[in-house]
């Protein structure tokens, strides 16, 4: 689901959530029937008096937003466009909630033939539950967590179309955009009860559905809420991080990670060059801001901050989002000695795993076994599990980085590694 929730965001809705993350592939569909195409054009109707209850209750709305407007152009004798006095004062939008808001309250599943007519249903009824605000934003978070447990009926609605799911991206995206203001709303809203009410998500039975605000929503945030708004939602986030996950709900808890890489990411703290070199000079920082501190900073005062003891102190940490760093502007001219002696340190504690090693060396511009091989006779020096580790260094090099068979027959025959490392590098070296 991760790739379409990043494209669609809620587009995911009752529909796409499921059917991109459905557990299974079965490309068999229901054929509709008469009965079916009839209940059809029912829903096409449905779906445009739904369209008609929301336009009657913006409606209101504007007229209020009018009057406002003709007030304050009577009291001030203000044209219009604000010329001859004061500029016409901001009208303070008035929400008025969806006409016959209790047939609006809930939605199901029930009585669809296909995905098309589910997702035009569920759009109208979600822009319904938009105006109204956070009662209409619990009630979307109801009916997801409702659908969430009928993966199997929806998936038996929508089948395997591929085409109609393409097709109900651009709808939903134009929904987005329409909506954008109250769509900021409702992510704001899901991520304060991820927080602070866990258990709402209780019985959803697997995070596809949260996944559209943490994996979709939630990455293009930044480009329209204010930082004010922002700062809300690094909170919420930091709470629901910092909350154990002993108590959260198995919903919740499947999107931690989401969750942690948006602080990281894309929900970053802004960084003004300064502050960039302060963090850099005094070593307090973390490598999720590394390299975009880096970046900040004028070049002649990045030449003033030791770079590679920075990142040397996050490896012996065993921090592989700073292993993975080394190699990428500016983090390219570091010292590879050290970094060397670091990963070392590192295994040795064994607090870094050899596969991470062997992908630091290839950043480090290793290409051949003879660049490798007084780095891996120094960690075979090592005590028993940086050995262990080591060991996973040799499984993961590739093509010229590996050793020749001879040194690995020398390496088991003398002891330097255990019973099944041993074992394991007979077998993919071919030693009998």
């Amino acid at each position: 689901m991760r790739a379409w929730a990043a494209v669609a965001g809620l587009a995911a809705g009752a529909v796409l959530g499921v059917v991109v993350g459905r557990a299974t592939n079965d490309p068999s569909a229901e054929t509709p029937s008469p009965a079916a195409a009839a209940r059809e054009a029912e829903l096409e109707r449905q779906v445009a008096d739904l369209n008609r209850r929301l336009a009657d209750a913006k409606r209101p709305r504007a007229e209020s937003e009018r009057a406002k407007r003709d007030d304050v152009s009577e009291g001030e004798n203000v044209r219009p466009d604000g010329a001859g006095g004061k500029p016409v004062a901001e009208s303070v939008e008035a929400r008025s909630p969806a006409t016959d808001a209790a047939s609006l309250a809930t939605f199901t599943l029930e009585g669809f033939a296909d995905g098309e007519s589910l997702s035009k249903a569920f759009r109208a009824w979600a822009e319904a539950q938009l105006e109204r605000g956070p009662a209409g934003y619990d009630a979307i978070l109801t009916a997801l967590v409702a659908v969430s447990k009928e993966q199997q009926r929806i998936e038996q609605i929508v089948g395997n179309d591929e085409s109609m799911l393409a097709k109900e991206l651009y709808p939903w995206l134009r929904t987005m955009v329409h909506h954008e203001k109250e769509m900021l709303g409702l992510t704001e809203h899901v991520f304060a009860k991820m927080a602070e009410n866990s258990p709402m998500f209780a019985e959803m039975p697997k995070d596809d559905f949260l996944e559209m605000f943490t994996e979709g929503i939630g990455v293009i945030v930044p480009g329209a809420a204010s930082e004010e708004q922002m700062q809300r939602l690094r909170g919420y986030a930091k709470k629901l991080i910092e909350t154990p996950e002993s108590s959260q709900s198995k919903a919740v808890r499947g999107v931690r990670s989401d969750v942690q890489r948006l602080l990281e990411r894309f929900w970053a703290e802004p960084l003004t060059p300064e502050s960039a070199a302060e963090l850099l000079r005094s070593g307090a920082i973390d490598s999720a801001t590394l390299q975009r501190a880096a970046r900040l900073v004028p070049p002649e005062v990045l030449a003033t901050v030791d770079l590679t003891a920075i990142v040397a102190g996050m490896i012996r940490k065993g921090d592989y989002r700073a292993a993975r760093l080394i190699g990428t502007p500016p983090l390219d001219a570091l010292d590879a000695s050290r970094l060397e002696q670091a990963a070392l340190d590192a295994l040795d504690a064994g607090v870094l795993n050899g596969h991470m090693v062997a992908d630091m060396q290839r950043r480090l511009g290793r290409a051949s076994w003879s660049d490798i091989r007084p780095f891996m006779d120094r960690a075979f020096q090592l005590g028993e599990r940086g050995r262990t580790a080591a060991a996973q260094v040799l499984w993961s090099l590739q093509g010229a980085m590996r050793p020749d068979t001879a040194w690995v027959e020398d390496l088991i025959a003398r002891g330097a590694v255990g019973e099944r490392e041993a074992a394991s590098l007979r077998t993919m070296y071919g030693i009998k």
